[in-house]
């Protein structure tokens, strides 16, 4: 099975998460199945900006998920938090529990859907 974390946009507002179908949780973000998280129902219009792929078990994704979003906490922008995803891809290790980062082959892919 694949795991996915995702980072998604609508206007200024960002979110991310971990799933392991990213286009049918996406759906559910903008509200055409149900289970979108909280957070992400105000708003019908979010896109991804980028999938995180390549990890080998759920744990591994939530962790990078966890320190995705704690890296990107204080980030104002699109371009800052992209700024810290790029700082944490480069880190030796996501968390202090996580796998070895050059053991996960990890591959980022920003703007999925886009044409």
């Amino acid at each position: 099975m694949a795991y996915f974390v995702y980072w998604i946009v609508s206007g200024r507002l960002s979110y991310i998460g971990a799933t392991v179908a990213p286009h049918r949780r996406l759906r559910q973000h903008n509200g055409e199945l149900a289970g979108g998280a909280r957070r992400t129902r105000s708003r019908t219009d979010w896109r991804f900006k980028c999938i995180v792929s390549g990890f080998r078990t759920w744990q591994e994704a939530l962790q990078f998920e966890w320190a995705f979003k704690y890296h990107s906490r204080r980030c104002r922008g699109v371009e800052s938090r992209a700024l810290a995803l790029t700082a944490l891809m480069e880190r030796e290790r996501w968390t202090a529990n996580a796998p070895l980062a050059s053991d996960v082959p990890l591959r980022v892919e920003y703007d999925p859907c886009a044409s």
